[in-house]
């Protein structure tokens, strides 16, 4: 996918790119140090699994950043609806006193 950005946007891309390299190096070392410890044979599978863990890590990391930098994000508001108070107990129906017993 071929981008063309303009100065600003590729000046955003930098910052964003510098913040990232800061951020990915815990992943990266864990990923560098599964592969290190691994052969053809456990290549695949648990380690396979790992990788992609610390993979989508990156990735979480990238769109947390970049929607940290957003200045369209607001804050969450409090709800204007007034929270429900305690249950009622429920009320007696029909021509039955609230106290007498059932016969």
């Amino acid at each position: 996918m071929i981008v063309t950005l303009t100065p600003e946007q590729e000046a955003q891309a930098r910052q964003l790119a510098e913040q990232l390299k800061q951020q990915a190096q815990d992943p990266f070392l864990a990923i560098a140090r599964l592969l290190v410890v691994t052969d053809e044979r456990t290549l695949f599978g648990a380690t396979e699994f790992a990788i992609r863990k610390h993979a989508l890590e990156l990735i979480s990391k990238a769109y947390a950043l970049h929607l940290g930098q957003k200045k369209t994000a607001t804050a969450v508001r409090r709800s204007p609806v007034r929270s429900a108070g305690k249950r009622r107990l429920t009320t007696a129906s029909g021509n039955v006193a609230p106290n007498a017993s059932a016969e």
